[in-house]
């Protein structure tokens, strides 16, 4: 099931959610976060995590975010999204529980690079999130989003079962996926002619004990 053809913000298949939204960045935005990026990459402020290759970020925090222009815009954007993202999973205008922003970081797979990251899950979060600064949909050789959802006790009773179902999404730059964090997820490896540049994050409910603000400063 391919999350490119989801016609709604909220996707649910083989009854797991994902959503998917549109940011609708400006041109001056998005070239602010990608210089963001750059300076990162060439400081070597970065971590080795689910990436074969390719440029993983060390963590930011959202005090971080708030020091420039670019970076508010993305944290305005995430929330607003969030508190959609509640409302349609709790079925209601005003829901009990709020989502807020907590790490997250920059990741860059280099054109023709063949770049790519291992099955992974994220630990101590509730949804993990994608935002995407470059993509072209369904280009030959696009590092490709795949989710890897499991059969639950029930299906594994089933006829004729898979074992192993499948959720996939082309990169398209300006949008924005969510997904629970604990479903395994990878990159397929990179090898089109452009840098596939996005920010990934992670959630947690506000009324959570633990705090994962801390990060290290752009």
């Amino acid at each position: 099931m391919n999350i490119n053809d989801s016609p709604g913000p909220m996707f649910r298949p083989y009854g797991v959610p994902f959503f998917k939204f549109n940011l609708n960045p400006d041109l001056s935005t998005v070239n602010d976060l990608i210089d963001k990026v750059d300076f990162l990459n060439n400081k070597d402020r970065f971590e080795n995590k689910s990436n074969m290759g390719g440029f993983h970020s060390a963590d930011i925090g959202e005090d971080d975010w708030n020091t420039f222009e670019a970076g508010q815009w993305f944290v305005k954007s995430v929330n607003k999204t969030l508190l959609i993202v509640m409302r349609l999973l709790r079925n209601s205008r005003n829901p009990v529980d709020a989502l807020e922003l907590t790490n997250s970081w920059f990741m860059i797979n280099a054109a023709n690079s063949s770049n790519w990251n291992i099955p992974h899950t994220h630990p101590s979060s509730y949804l993990s999130g994608a935002f995407y600064l470059s993509g072209q949909p369904k280009t030959e050789g696009t590092g490709e989003f795949i989710a890897i959802v499991e059969n639950s006790s029930i299906s594994s009773i089933q006829k004729d079962r898979e074992d192993l179902k499948l959720v996939e999404y082309y990169p398209v730059k300006g949008e924005l996926i969510l997904f629970p964090s604990s479903t395994i997820h990878m990159v397929t490896p990179h090898t089109a002619d452009y840098d596939r540049i996005m920010i990934s994050f992670n959630t947690r409910l506000k009324d959570d004990d633990c705090d994962m603000r801390g990060a290290k400063k752009l």
